[in-house]
């Protein structure tokens, strides 16, 4: 059984379901209620504990209320939690004393789900109530070694203390496992003869990723926050959704004029020659930023559409990338509230049990088409078998 850890927000959704939006300074009467954990590291460890890995949440939570609540419905759903408000904190951190841990004001999220399509509408203060501290190193030391770590990019101190320990685990970079795919060349072996060959080498093959021997980093991308400008370079997938983008001021100047963002691009120079020939869309653009900032792979979602990988780790032929689409089961949504999350939770389980990068992409789409095909925020795990295991590669 693979080990995954979750870092980043937890909340409490309060869930409402209606027949429609209310109108402007008017009210309705929901059909449906529900309350739950909510929050993108939250949702991804239950939907990972329900595919049969153990599933740590690193979080702040408190000893409130409304954390003893969101706590009670993780630990029910097999989630782990290690609480940085309620344990000790660093030295020095600027964050709450565990002894306000009574006082940590987790976020309450008000969520409507449209009962005609199934979209949801969600307001919440998500981290903004207050700054988490983050976890001493022996903390985290005394946690299950993870095969697999997914960030959301709340809660800066924590992640910055995660990347930190993870860092601390080896040097030698964890190999996504071999693809079986026609003239695709493993461009692994290319980054370790590169790096062997020494330190320029490596960093001008740019194929060796973080510090070496650490689990898969995975990123929850669903849209942009400061904080990914550092963790994207550690970050061996990035999973984004179709509207995340990266401001062109947190691009280095030696990668943002390469995607046109600021100006002439190199990278599509040949193209611009060309007469008819159209410029990168913004999703192309953002994919193309997201492996220049040192992510090896992207994924990137479009709602119930297909779903786009594209990675250094594997080449074509010409050295370009390889690229395919992942087509999605057409399913009739009636609840899309975690969906995301839920395809993040699969396609990081998949990766701690051994799945090859391709195989964890088509688990995590039909991970995330058995989510919206349920009425409520647990009510789909019921639907969810456990991921048979894996040979070595």
């Amino acid at each position: 059984m693979g080990v995954c850890w979750f870092v980043g927000l937890t909340t409490l959704d309060v869930v409402h379901r209606a027949a429609a939006p209310p109108g402007r300074n008017r009210k309705i009467t929901a059909s449906r209620q529900d309350v739950a954990a909510g929050g993108p590291a939250a949702n991804a460890a239950v939907t990972a504990a329900a595919l049969g890995v153990r599933a740590v949440l690193v979080t702040a939570l408190g000893t409130g209320p409304v954390a003893t609540a969101a706590r009670a419905d993780l630990e029910a759903h097999g989630v782990e939690v290690l609480d940085v408000v309620a344990g000790p904190v660093a030295a020095g951190d600027a964050g709450p004393p565990a002894e306000d841990a009574a006082a940590f004001p987790l976020a309450v999220s008000a969520v409507l789900v449209d009962e005609a399509t199934g979209e949801r509408s969600v307001v919440s203060a998500d981290a903004a109530l207050a700054a988490a501290p983050a976890p001493t190193p022996e903390a985290l030391a005394a946690l299950p070694r993870p095969d697999a770590v997914l960030l959301d990019g709340h809660h800066p101190a924590i992640a910055r203390a995660v990347l930190a320990h993870l860092d601390a685990l080896g040097t030698t970079p964890r190999r996504f496992p071999p693809e079986d795919l026609p003239d695709v060349t493993d461009a692994q072996d290319l980054a370790a003869s590169a790096a062997d060959a020494g330190p320029a080498a490596g960093a001008a093959a740019g194929a060796v990723p973080g510090a070496a021997g650490r689990p898969f980093v995975v990123l929850d991308c669903g849209r942009w926050r400061p904080l990914f400008a550092e963790l994207l370079p550690a970050a061996d997938v990035a999973a984004c959704s179709a509207d995340f983008a990266i401001p062109g001021e947190a691009l280095p100047a030696r990668v943002a004029p390469g995607l046109g963002l600021l100006g002439p691009s190199p990278l599509t120079a040949s193209a611009a020659a060309e007469p008819g020939v159209a410029p990168p869309s913004p999703g192309r653009r953002t994919v193309a930023a997201v492996l220049a900032l040192g992510a090896r792979a992207a994924v990137v979602t479009h709602g119930p559409g297909p779903v786009d990988l594209e990675t250094t780790a594997f080449t074509f032929p010409d050295g370009s990338p390889y690229g395919q689409t992942t087509q999605v089961s057409g399913v009739a949504a009636v609840d899309t509230l975690g969906a995301g999350d839920a395809f993040h939770g699969a396609l990081t389980a998949a990766l701690a049990s051994g799945r090859r990068l391709t195989d964890a992409v088509e688990v995590a789409a039909g991970v995330g088409s058995q989510r919206v095909q349920h009425v409520g925020p647990r009510s789909w795990l019921a639907a969810v078998d456990p991921l048979p295991e894996t040979e070595e590669p």
